[in-house]
């Protein structure tokens, strides 16, 4: 009798732990993987409209956005692999913000800073949220709001 049950609570604790791997795995497979060409393409777009670039404007940002978005990729790759990148993230994220800026008039400057500055107020707002609430593994911080108007193509 001791030894069924023994036997039982191994193929229980095996049966649960075999579903919660899944469920990860499910979960992580959910969201939407885009190429870096794609993520260039929509934070490009969504700059296009916002600031109202100009064609030769939209090629440069396509590009810059383009290489930082590699960039950012072999960050968090490494960062997969056990080496700290928050400083190198940083440096990486100031420079980006350096170039698109390099590009953009005054004017496209100051609201590009007012589109950030409200982009990071909702992250900010949704990190408080998820924050306060119970764990509710349907619950994404990852899976951005691509029906805001303050969008940017996940580049940031």
């Amino acid at each position: 009798m001791k030894k069924t049950n023994i036997i039982f609570s191994f193929c229980l604790f095996a049966l649960l732990s075999i579903t919660s791997v899944i469920a990860q795995q499910t979960q992580n497979n959910n969201k939407p993987s885009l190429t870096p060409e794609e993520k260039a393409q929509r934070a490009t777009a969504h700059l296009t409209k916002k600031l109202g670039l100009s064609q030769d404007q939209s090629t440069q940002v396509y590009n810059i956005t383009l290489a930082h978005v590699n960039k950012m990729q072999g960050l968090r790759a490494n960062k997969a692999n056990g080496q700290k990148q928050g400083p190198a993230i940083k440096q990486t994220k100031n420079d980006y913000d350096a170039a698109i800026n390099a590009v953009l008039t005054p004017a496209q400057q100051q609201t590009w800073a007012q589109l950030k500055t409200r982009e990071q107020a909702k992250r900010d707002a949704k990190k408080q949220q998820v924050g306060n609430q119970p764990n509710n593994p349907n619950t994404n911080v990852n899976q951005p709001d691509t029906e805001s108007d303050d969008y940017n193509g996940g580049v940031h």
